[in-house]
C-alpha cells in the first residue's frame, strides 16, 4: 500500500515571544597552576628571546609585525580559558590558530615590551589565569612557513611542472597592516628578480599569491619574510577511477528520452565533460561550457552526468536509486590526464558559478590525494565556502577514494589517517558524500548497505562530521575489481558501463538536492544549509541512530526520494523551525506539544524523536581548526518545578547523535560531540519516557573568543516525532496542538502540490 504523504509544517520564530536574554552568558576563570615569580620570570624570559629573535626583522621592516606561536597547556584549549587579557590589541593580539593548543599572535617591539610587563606585573585573577594557561612562546620561522618541505624540492618541482608556487601571507586583522605586508612582500620578490606575481582570490580572509620562475634562493628569501605564513606548491586534484566495464548499449529502457513536459532539476557538473556524440545523454545537457579545448576524455564526466539524468533506469529500475531526474550544465574543465591544478581549478569554479547563476547545485566528483589535516581546513575548501556564501549555492563533493590494495572490508581495519577524506571534501558549507554498496557477492569487500571498501572516512578537521550522507557508489573485491558489482551509467563512447567510486555516489545526492530546490521554489530563496539539512535529516530518519563507526564512514546514511524528504506521514510528523540567534540571546518554544497518543498508560512515553540542526556559520581561515566562528546547539526537554526552591528546572531529554557527549572536558566535547560543527543531530528512543505535559524546545548560540557575529545567525531545525509502531495519529495531534498554541505553523509549500491544486 503506497504511503499517504502529508505536508511538513513550517514555524517561523516570533520576535517578541520566542527570544530571551541569556542570564548565564560568560565563561569561567580557572587557574591551571600556581603563578609564582619563577613562572612569571620564565615567560618574561621567553618574551625577551622573541624580541632578540625578531630584532633584525624589526630593523629591516619597522612597520611590519612578526608572528609568534603561543603554545597552551592541552587542558586549556577551551574558549573560556583563552588568554585574551595577556594577548590583546595593546600587547600582541591573537591573529590565528594553528592547532588545538597553538595560537598565532602579532608581535612588534613595543607590543612585546607591553606583554612582558603584563606577565611580570599583572596581579588580577584573569592575569593569573591567563599566565597559567601558557606552555611555550616561540617565534614563527621560515621552517614553519615551509611546512616540512625543503626550498630545493619546491623549486625543483615547480620548474619540472612549469608551474607557479603558492605563497600565503599572514593577515593581522588590520587593513593598514595587511596592505603594508603585501607591499613589503612585493618588494622582497622584486629584490629576488620575481616580478611575475599574481594575487589569487581565496576569499576575504586569505591573502595568496602565485609566484612563477622561483629558485631555491628566492624561496629561502620569501620563506624568511615575516609576512609569509606558508609557501609551497599548488595541490593537484584528479578524477578518481576512470576505467569502466562495458555491459551493453544505451536504449530507451535504460536511458529514457528527455521529456519537455516534465519538470527537472538542474545540476552543474565540473568534470571532464560529456560525450558530445551521445545523443541520449546530450538531451539532458542544458548548456555546455568548454574550458579545456583539446585532449578530451569524456568517460568520467559522462558517467557522472548519466547518473544525474537517469540513475534509476540505468540501474535496472532499482527503487533504491533516486526517482528524481535532473539536467546538467556541463563544464568541461579537466583534460585527458584527469588532473587539474588548484591554481586553475579555482578560476574554473569561480567563473562557472558566476556565469551559470541559475544553477544552485554543483557536483564536484574530484579530490586531492593527500588526506585532510586536523589543524586546518584546506584552502580550496575555504574557497568553496567563500563562493557558496557569495553565490548562495551548494557544492556536493565526493568523499574521495582510497585505492591502495587490499581495500578495506567491514567492520574496518585501522588504516590510520591513510583512508581519511581528502580536500575539498572538508568544505564546511559543502555536502560531502560517501559510498555504500548496493550489491555484494562472495568476493566483494563489504555487504549491501555497508560502506564501500574504497570510500574514504571522516572526520573533517576539528572532528566535523564528514561525510554527512552516503549513496550507492558500487562494491568491489580487495583489488578494486568491480565486475557485476558497480553502479551502471554511460561511458564516454555511448556504452552502458559499470564503475565504482565516491565520484558516482555524489551525483545521486546532487540530483536529489537540485530537485529539492525545484520543489521548494515557492518557499523563496533557500539557503544551502536548509537543503543540506533536509537531505541529512531524511538520512537520519531512515538510519535510526547510527553508531559512531558508521557515521565516520557513511555519515548518517542515505536519504529517501524527494517526495519522502519533503513530506510527513500520519505516524511521523516533522516540523521545520526557522530562527535567528544573536549574541547572549536564546530561542525557546514553551509548552512544546508532545503528542498524548504516544503516552502508554502506566508505562510512559513511547516515541522516537529526531532533531537535525543546520546553519552556515561565519568563517575565518586565519583561525585554522577554529574556522567556524559560531556554535549553535539545540535541546528538547521537560520542565519541572523544584518543590524546595519553587524554581523551574529544565532537563534536556535528547542526546547528541551518534552518542551522548554532554559529559567530559572540551576535548571530548569536540571529538565526540562534533562541537562547533554546523550540522548537528539529536535523538532518543523513548520506551518508558517522562509523563510530563510541560516540554520545551531550546536553541542557543556561542561565539568564539573575541568574535562577535555582525549579523543574526540564521538556522533551520528539523524536528520529527515518530511512533515506533507506525500506528498513532501523531501528525493530526501535532497540527491541532500547534494551532492551539498559535504558533502560526504553515504547510511547506511544494511546487508539485501547487500545480495539482491549480489543475483541480
Amino acid at each position: 500500500m503506497p504511503k499517504i504523504f502529508l505536508p511538513m509544517k513550517v514555524v517561523l520564530a516570533r520576535k517578541d515571544l520566542d527570544y530571551r536574554l541569556d542570564p548565564n552568558a560568560g565563561g569561567e576563570t580557572k587557574i591551571f597552576e600556581p603563578v609564582t615569580q619563577e613562572l612569571r620570570k620564565k615567560y618574561s624570559s621567553e618574551v625577551a628571546s622573541l624580541r632578540k629573535e625578531f630584532s633584525a626583522s624589526f630593523a629591516e621592516h619597522p612597520t611590519i609585525p612578526a608572528v609568534a606561536k603561543v603554545l597552551l597547556k592541552p587542558e586549556a584549549g577551551a574558549k573560556s580559558y583563552r588568554p585574551g587579557t595577556l594577548f590583546n590589541s595593546e600587547t600582541c593580539p591573537i591573529i590565528g590558530v594553528e592547532g588545538p593548543s597553538e595560537l598565532l599572535v602579532s608581535v612588534s617591539s613595543e607590543g612585546l615590551r607591553a606583554l612582558a610587563y603584563e606577565i611580570e606585573q599583572g596581579q588580577t585573577k584573569k592575569h593569573q589565569a591567563n599566565i597559567s594557561t601558557l606552555n611555550r612562546l616561540l617565534a614563527f620561522k621560515a621552517k614553519d612557513a615551509l611546512e616540512g618541505y625543503s626550498p630545493e624540492y619546491i623549486a625543483k618541482t615547480a620548474k619540472r611542472k612549469n608551474a607557479p608556487i603558492r605563497i600565503r601571507l599572514f593577515r593581522h586583522g588590520v587593513d593598514a597592516v595587511d596592505k603594508l605586508i603585501e607591499q613589503e612582500f612585493k618588494a622582497v620578490a622584486r629584490s629576488e628578480a620575481l616580478p611575475d606575481l599574481e594575487a589569487v582570490d581565496y576569499g576575504d580572509d586569505v591573502t595568496v599569491y602565485a609566484v612563477k620562475s622561483v629558485t631555491t634562493k628566492s624561496i629561502k628569501a620569501l620563506a624568511a619574510f615575516v609576512g609569509t605564513q606558508s609557501i609551497g606548491l599548488f595541490p593537484e586534484f584528479r578524477l578518481v577511477r576512470t576505467a569502466a566495464n562495458i555491459v551493453g548499449k544505451l536504449d530507451e529502457r535504460r536511458f529514457p528520452s528527455f521529456d519537455p513536459a516534465k519538470e527537472y532539476g538542474l545540476v552543474g557538473v565540473i568534470d571532464s565533460g560529456t560525450d558530445p556524440t551521445n545523443r541520449r545523454l546530450q538531451e539532458y545537457v542544458a548548456r555546455r561550457d568548454v574550458v579545456v579545448k583539446t585532449q578530451h576524455d569524456f568517460n568520467h564526466g559522462s558517467f557522472v552526468a548519466g547518473l544525474i539524468a537517469n540513475s534509476r533506469a540505468l540501474n535496472g529500475a532499482d527503487n533504491r536509486f533516486p526517482r528524481a531526474q535532473s539536467r546538467v550544465v556541463d563544464v568541461v574543465a579537466i583534460d585527458a590526464s584527469g588532473q587539474i591544478s588548484e591554481y586553475d581549478l579555482i578560476t574554473v569554479i569561480e567563473n562557472a558559478v558566476r556565469d551559470h547563476s541559475d544553477v544552485r547545485v554543483w557536483n564536484l566528483s574530484l579530490g586531492q590525494a593527500t588526506p585532510c589535516s586536523d589543524a586546518r581546513f584546506s584552502l580550496l575548501a575555504c574557497k568553496l565556502d567563500s563562493i557558496a556564501k557569495k553565490r548562495n549555492v551548494l557544492f556536493v563533493i565526493a568523499a574521495g577514494n582510497y585505492e591502495t590494495p587490499p581495500l578495506r572490508t567491514w567492520p574496518p581495519e585501522n588504516l590510520g589517517e591513510n583512508d581519511r577524506i581528502c580536500p575539498p571534501a572538508d568544505s564546511v558549507r559543502g555536502l560531502t558524500v560517501g559510498s555504500i554498496a548496493h550489491i555484494s557477492n562472495q568476493s566483494s569487500c563489504v555487504g549491501i548497505d555497508e560502506p564501500s571498501g574504497f570510500s574514504r572516512r571522516g572526520p573533517a578537521p576539528h572532528f566535523y562530521i564528514k561525510p554527512e550522507v552516503s549513496h550507492y557508489g558500487g562494491n568491489c573485491d580487495e583489488t578494486g575489481d568491480c565486475l557485476q558489482c558497480g553502479v551502471v551509467s554511460t561511458d564516454g563512447h555511448g556504452n552502458l558501463a559499470e564503475n565504482i567510486g565516491t565520484s558516482f555516489a555524489a551525483p545521486h545526492i546532487s540530483n536529489i538536492a537540485a530537485n529539492i530546490y525545484r520543489e521548494l521554489e515557492p518557499e523563496g530563496n533557500l539557503s544551502p544549509a536548509y537543503v543540506k539539512g533536509l537531505i541529512a535529516h531524511s538520512a537520519f530518519l531512515r538510519s535510526g541512530c547510527p553508531d559512531a563507526l558508521d557515521v565516520r564512514y557513511k555519515g548518517f546514511g542515505s536519504p529517501g526520494d524527494v517526495s519522502e524528504i519533503l513530506n510527513c506521514t500520519q505516524s511521523s510528523a516533522t516540523v521545520i523551525f526557522h530562527a535567528e540567534l544573536t549574541d547572549r540571546h536564546f530561542f525557546e518554544k514553551h509548552q512544546f506539544p508532545m503528542p498524548s497518543s504516544l503516552v502508554i498508560p502506566n508505562k510512559g512515553l513511547r516515541a522516537e524523536v529526531f532533531m537535525t540542526l543546520a546553519y552556515d556559520p561565519p568563517t575565518d581561515a586565519r583561525f585554522g581548526m577554529e574556522y567556524c566562528r559560531t556554535n549553535l546547539t539545540a535541546s528538547l526537554g521537560t520542565v519541572m518545578k523544584n518543590n524546595e526552591t519553587g524554581k523551574e528546572v529544565y532537563n534536556p531529554q535528547l542526546r547528541p547523535a551518534p552518542k551522548d557527549v554532554t559529559r567530559g572536558g572540551e576535548a571530548r566535547m569536540v571529538s565526540e560531540g562534533f562541537k562547533w560543527s554546523p550540522l548537528k543531530f539529536y535523538y532518543r528512543a523513548f520506551t518508558a519516557g517522562p509523563i510530563c505535559k510541560n516540554w520545551r524546545l531550546h536553541l542557543e548560540i556561542l561565539n568564539r573568543d573575541g568574535f562577535r557575529c555582525k549579523e543574526p545567525q540564521k538556522l533551520v531545525l528539523l524536528l520529527t516525532i515518530r511512533d515506533p509502531e507506525g500506528k498513532a495519529n501523531v501528525y493530526n495531534e501535532m497540527v491541532t496542538e500547534m494551532e492551539k498554541l498559535s504558533w502560526g505553523a504553515q504547510d511547506l509549500r511544494l511546487a508539485s502540490r501547487i500545480r495539482v491544486r491549480r489543475r483541480s
